[in-house]
């Protein structure tokens, strides 16, 4: 062993990479979660709705538009930021809701 870390040292809150402790304590948290393990150190729904700030920033970014939502859906999009807005995946991988 080298070097360990008890807890996570103080990392830049506007760091847009998305890596370092604080990101693996999230997702090692959330996996605990799914199993059973944890309570969830956050609610799902503020981070969905932290995420879908985060999607829209860039959809109103890459366009150079303003984005509205409706309801947590594009609203009056263009063609552009609504192609944004979505993905194609691989046949037998497709979400379903």
């Amino acid at each position: 062993e080298i070097k360990r870390r008890e807890r996570p040292q103080a990392e830049a809150t506007l760091d847009t990479r998305g890596a370092g402790s604080l990101t693996d304590l999230h997702i090692a948290n959330f996996l605990a979660a799914a199993r059973g393990e944890e309570k969830l150190n956050a609610p799902i729904h503020d981070a969905r709705t932290s995420q879908l700030l985060c999607h829209v920033a860039n959809i109103a970014q890459a366009t150079g538009e303003a984005i509205e939502l409706e309801n947590g859906r594009l609203a009056h999009a263009s063609d552009r930021a609504a192609s944004l807005w979505g993905r194609e995946y691989e046949p037998g991988w497709e979400p379903v809701v």
